[in-house]
């Protein structure tokens, strides 16, 4: 009896869409993510459900939008029992009668439904920055009061089984297995890396995330958790059980710092030029306009942006590396006609764009469109699928392809029936913050976005067909007053239908 398809689920972290070759990127060298697309679907109009890690990897985890997990910011933990702070008196006081809220994964799905479920890298269900007491398995802090005991642990998290964590980024490389495996065996680099946070001068001084790394590609994290997920895969081919892997590479998000060699390679490389000057958002949302200035995003820094694209490509090179080699494992091991594997980001970068890096909520397509890869073997997709999809369609989409029933409550929809359909499917961001202001809610469908500010009631809308780069808001322009009607609609029936605020929550009756 043949075994259900393997599933490889590979996401980094703040990767923007036209970062690869095959999205567009004349000067990315990225030959094996090119090559994955070329035997695969390209999504061409994948929307994060967030500009932010947390919210964004909840929505994909599980099927739902902030609106209903809660996770609506990071520095929130995805709703678990076991993690819900409850004391003893009152357990006693109300017996029996705890409604502890879990949100469920699909890793709890596919176990379930008889996966072995492996994870591998960067997760961010819980916070970076929690207190040590209590005992969150990805704080920092705990990591480091608890150096042995956490070194030893593999899970379970979450649903999944076994657990290889990869924390923070760049050179912040204390918390998780990768950083105890680095001092352990590593001790001379991590004393380079301290040594250099006393001794470097900074090319650019007003930008301290932005210079050439002391930790050599060989020994980045990048590197180790394609080794790592490589390691698992020729593992778990020892069982007979289908495996679910999710493989989290911590990069290229900020801070801009690959190896030197590698920095000093792609220094002489040719760069994208930002998409839109920072001269070309008068229209913008006054939140949008307050943060650029907040980033002092009028100066002109063309050399610094540069840079900035340079070592991002550079780290994206990196991750193509990984890629390639856990492509290969499958190809070795005969199970690469039985696996699905999809490939993403939990959201993009300025990179430049509006005269700034990083992110922030203000609603973007910088930030918003990222790239997606899917690989389903026997499923006759297209080679490209230009309709928009998003994190919430993840879910559904992976209990379609692996035949597996899946719960009755998400919010997205497989990308198989979207696509047999033909029909428009238009997909929804949420960004909540605790300034009301910033507070946005946006709607893609195949061509426009539209974003809602709800405390202002300012409102964007572009046509992506004529205007890619977001360079002119068509919100007050009368022709298009059908299309804003339109939009609105679909973008408060979507709140209405996604809108259950259980999690985080306890009742106690």
């Amino acid at each position: 009896m043949n075994k259900k398809p393997n599933i490889i689920f590979i996401i980094t972290d703040q990767q923007r869409y036209d970062s690869l070759g095959c999205t567009g990127n004349p000067h990315a060298v990225t030959p094996h993510l090119d090559a994955l697309a070329a035997e695969s679907t390209l999504c061409t109009r994948f929307i994060t459900n967030s500009a932010i890690c947390s919210p964004s990897r909840a929505s994909i985890f599980t099927g739902l939008q902030a609106s209903t997990h809660g996770v609506w910011t990071n520095g929130i933990a995805l709703p678990r029992a076991e993690y819900t702070p409850v004391t003893e008196s009152s357990q006693n006081a109300f017996p029996g009668k705890w409604v502890a809220p879990t949100i469920r994964t699909f890793a709890d799905h596919f176990k379930e439904a008889g996966y072995r479920t492996i994870s591998v890298g960067k997760l961010h269900f819980t916070p970076y920055f929690s207190h040590p007491d209590l005992a969150l398995e990805e704080s920092e802090l705990y990591w480091k009061m608890n150096p042995e005991k956490m070194a030893a642990w593999d899970g379970p998290y979450y649903g999944f089984e076994d657990v290889t964590l990869s924390q923070s980024h760049g050179e912040l490389i204390y918390g998780g297995h990768y950083g105890a495996w680095l001092r352990k065996n590593h001790p001379e680099v991590v004393e380079a890396v301290i040594e250099s946070r006393k001794t470097r001068t900074l090319e650019f001084p007003e930008h301290p995330n932005l210079y050439p790394s002391e930790i050599p590609e060989e020994l980045h994290n990048t590197t180790w958790l394609g080794d790592r997920a490589c390691e698992k895969i020729r593992e778990a081919k020892e069982l007979e059980k289908p495996v679910m892997m999710w493989v989290g590479f911590p990069d290229p998000h900020s801070p801009y710092v690959p190896p030197k060699a590698l920095a000093e390679e792609f220094a002489t490389h040719d760069v994208l030029p930002s998409a839109v000057p920072y001269a070309c958002c008068d229209d913008k949302p006054e939140a949008f306009q307050n943060l650029m200035r907040k980033r002092n995003a009028h100066l002109e820094r063309p050399e610094w942006n540069k840079r900035i694209r340079q070592y991002t490509d550079a780290l994206n090179t990196m991750i193509d590396k990984s890629v390639g080699r856990i492509v290969d494992t499958l190809k070795e091991l005969g199970e690469w006609d039985n696996t699905i594997l999809v490939f993403t980001s939990d959201h993009g970068d300025f990179l430049g764009d509006y005269g700034m890096d990083g992110k922030c909520v203000p609603a973007c397509n910088s930030l918003n469109h990222v790239p997606f890869i899917l690989h389903a073997p026997g499923q006759n997709l297209p080679e490209q699928i230009d309709g928009a999809i998003s994190g919430v369609d993840l879910f559904p989409t992976l209990c379609d392809l692996a035949e597996i029933e899946q719960p009755e409550d998400l919010h997205g929809e497989s990308i198989l029936q979207v696509e047999s359909s033909g029909r428009q499917h238009p997909v929804m961001v949420q960004h909540f913050t605790p300034k009301r202001e910033r507070t946005n809610l946006s709607v893609y469908d195949d061509r426009f976005r539209y974003t809602f500010y709800t405390a202002t009631d300012e409102r964007e809308l572009y046509d992506h067909t004529a205007d890619p780069t977001e360079l002119a808001n068509l919100a007050a322009d009368p022709a298009y007053a059908e299309e804003m009607e339109r939009l609105h609609r679909a973008l408060t029936d979507e709140l209405t239908r996604t809108t259950l605020p259980r999690a985080g929550r306890v009742a106690v009756w």
